[in-house]
């Protein structure tokens, strides 16, 4: 039976280029959709995912930590949306709003399209930069990383919702956490930005 640390290092081997597309979609729906828990369990997915691409960078167990602390801000966020659900429902606020079938969300739809569009031309760059000063990181992974700074920028730039936010700072810490891990990989450093992560979930419950 092998330990938690060895699933993550072999699953970080198979699915490295998933991992980086399943990134893309995450992000996606953090900046299209506003309806909570859809945001918050796409948040959740992309946990796993970034956690998945921390192998490359960092020791199997370390990127196990990063997973399981990524999936801990999510279910702090996921608490404080259920009880944000059951205020919504108790005012009488229409069941669903914030998802796939809002009119408001449909309206919003074609500027936010155009908007991540922007933002993934801006990740490009960002790689293209980043690539010559960190040619230990491999492409996919160095990708994902300029994808969750750059689109979770604009998901914070283009929200007012508290949890939405929370999901998109936290994303920028994910991708922050993917450059910093391949230039200073010190355990004190991983705990130290692991605190932050659940601090901030946290902080925007």
């Amino acid at each position: 039976m092998p330990t938690f640390a060895e699933l993550v290092a072999r699953l970080g081997t198979l699915v490295i280029l998933p991992a980086l597309a399943g990134v893309g979609l995450t992000l996606i729906t953090l900046i299209l959709l506003d309806e909570r828990r859809m945001v918050i369990g796409a948040f959740a997915v992309q946990s796993v995912l970034v956690g998945l691409l921390h192998t490359r960078v960092l020791a199997a167990q370390l990127a196990g930590i990063k997973m399981l602390v990524g999936l801990l801000a999510a279910l702090v966020l996921y608490t404080t949306a259920h009880q944000c659900a059951a205020l919504d429902f108790a005012a009488g606020a229409q069941p669903g709003a914030g998802g796939w079938r809002d009119s408001a969300v449909l309206r919003r739809l074609p500027f936010r399209v155009f908007a991540a569009i922007l933002a993934m031309v801006l990740g490009a760059q960002l790689y293209a930069r980043m690539t010559p000063a960190l040619p230990g990181i491999e492409g996919p992974v160095l990708q994902a990383a300029a994808l969750l700074v750059c689109l979770g920028l604009l998901s914070v730039g283009l929200t007012s919702e508290p949890l939405k936010t929370g999901c998109g700072l936290l994303s920028i810490l994910q991708g922050f956490g993917i450059f910093y891990a391949a230039v200073e990989p010190a355990l004190a450093v991983i705990w130290m930005m692991a605190a932050v992560d659940v601090a901030g979930a946290v902080a925007v419950s």
